[in-house]
């Protein structure tokens, strides 16, 4: 009897301990106002300043009209783990069309198009959203300034595909270069970079991560999507 006593009383701390960090706010910010859960798959926007919110979090009621709930609206408990496995969906996908142009004997426009709309707002989602704050702690800052160069080797390779037809007989070997480039970036990625900002950066800090990710990988989605709209009417 003393022993279940005993388990029970550490499960109710534990839940009680687990609910505390729930209901975690940054300092001064305002009262808890609902909480609200959104799937990472569908990205759905909850009901305060248009914050995105990929996981279970606690909106809050802002104490002044100065302050937002965008910059100190929330909390969440797993922030870091639903952040790098929407990095890792995205590498998948980026590496799942390169193999599959790479296996054709000629690439096509629209494969092309299709891989650009997955690397390129993920590519600079990362530089807006998560590679600045890395560059601000002494401990991943070096790994930040590696990966954002190799962005830029990257986007270079990228512009000389787009300078030439996707029929020239150059456009393929260069891809092959791209893909070389691009896949052992996202490996060092995934074994280095990852596990060095997940050991150095918070759960609440994660959290902004990824709202600002998200918002920037949409918008530059978004913009490419504009682009390709306006050229296809152009051309008619």
């Amino acid at each position: 009897m003393r022993i279940r006593y005993i388990l029970i009383t550490v499960v109710a701390l534990s839940l009680l301990a687990g609910q505390a960090f729930a209901d975690y706010t940054c300092s001064q910010c305002g009262k808890v106002k609902h909480t609200a859960t959104c799937p990472t798959q569908t990205m759905m926007l909850c009901p305060t300043a248009s914050s995105v919110c990929p996981f279970s979090l606690t909106i809050v009621e802002p104490t002044s009209a100065g302050e937002s709930g965008a910059s100190c609206g929330y909390s969440v408990r797993g922030a870091g783990s639903s952040f790098f496995t929407a990095l890792k969906q995205d590498h998948h996908e980026i590496l799942k069309q390169m193999d599959m142009i790479s296996k054709q004997p000629c690439a096509s426009a629209e494969s092309w198009a299709s891989l650009k709309t997955v690397l390129l707002p993920h590519v600079k989602a990362e530089e807006t959203a998560f590679y600045p704050t890395l560059m601000q702690i002494a401990q991943t800052q070096q790994q930040a300034a590696i990966r954002v160069q190799e962005h830029a080797a990257a986007a270079a390779i990228i512009a000389n595909l787009d300078a030439m037809p996707v029929t020239d007989c150059r456009w393929m070997p260069s891809f092959a270069v791209l893909r070389r480039v691009v896949s052992q970036h996202i490996a060092d990625e995934q074994h280095d970079t990852f596990p060095m900002a997940r050991a150095a950066l918070a759960e609440i800090p994660f959290c902004s991560i990824y709202t600002n990710y998200a918002m920037e990988r949409q918008s530059v989605l978004t913009g490419m999507s504009s682009e390709i709209t306006n050229n296809a009417n152009t051309s008619k």
